[in-house]
């Protein structure tokens, strides 16, 4: 310690006094510290060794996805620059999908007794998307090459194997959908949903919504410009008769 504040700048001689030690043994203090760096800095701590096996490179790429919310390509550069190891975004890809699909078998789907079946699309590839109606799981999120009654059927099926028992299936009126569920669940209710029936109701409640909106906002820049000292009889005789639009568009839109 004394030799490490000798090399740092104190005054030996300083050094030796306060700590009653002679100088000549002060500077033998000094003269080992650079040894004793020497020697840290070659220190080698003995660590356990990773074998980068298949099993390691998937629970590597699982904790950066999972625990560091990391991107495929951030899983490559990691790869690359800690372990110097490459490893392609498809292959990161399959990993995860691997995972997925073994999770996702392992979940019992018993107890679903009311989906929610429709399609989405990523492209023009549609996403078979289902949904249990009581607690917002999603059962399935699959891309089919089509959106057939038969297709339905099929992965309905799948499902039925890891208990699914569909009592009550809820969609649009899309024929695949509505026909191939039944196939697979004979008896089973079918219901429309209330979004396709609701939608045109909501279009045009904003439609008029706007319209209103817009009436407003010319009778209040008419009111601003009657507020004037010489008002133009032309903007009297507009406010007059936009007062009866803003008031009649007003109660169709809270109608």
């Amino acid at each position: 310690m004394l030799g490490c504040k000798a090399v740092a700048g104190l005054s030996v001689t300083e050094i030796a006094s306060e700590s009653q030690v002679s100088r000549e043994w002060m500077y033998q203090q000094k003269d080992c510290v650079p040894g004793h760096i020497s020697s840290l800095d070659n220190d080698k701590e003995s660590a356990p060794s990773i074998v980068m096996d298949i099993s390691f490179v998937k629970r590597m790429v699982l904790s950066l996805s999972l625990d560091c919310h990391a991107s495929a390509d951030g899983i490559s550069r990691t790869f690359d620059s800690v372990l110097g190891l490459h490893i392609s975004a498809r292959k990161i890809s399959s990993i995860l999908a691997e995972r997925a699909e073994a999770f996702d078998d392992s979940i019992s789907l018993e107890g679903i007794a009311q989906g929610t079946n429709d399609e989405i699309f990523q492209g023009n590839t549609p996403v078979l998307t289902w949904i249990d109606a009581e607690s917002a799981y999603v059962y399935l999120l699959a891309e089919a090459g089509d959106r057939s009654a038969d297709t339905w059927q099929l992965f309905m099926e799948d499902r039925k194997e890891h208990g699914l028992e569909l009592q009550v299936s809820i969609s649009d009126a899309g024929t695949g959908v509505t026909a191939g569920i039944p196939r697979a669940f004979p008896g089973i209710c079918v219901q429309p949903d209330i979004f396709h029936e609701l939608r045109p109701a909501g279009a045009e409640v904003a439609s008029l919504e706007r319209k209103a909106e817009k009436l407003i906002s010319d009778e209040a820049r008419l009111e601003e410009r009657a507020r004037g000292k010489r008002p133009h009889r032309k903007n009297l005789e507009q406010l007059g008769q936009i007062h009866q639009k803003v008031e009649r568009a007003i109660r169709e839109y809270d109608l």
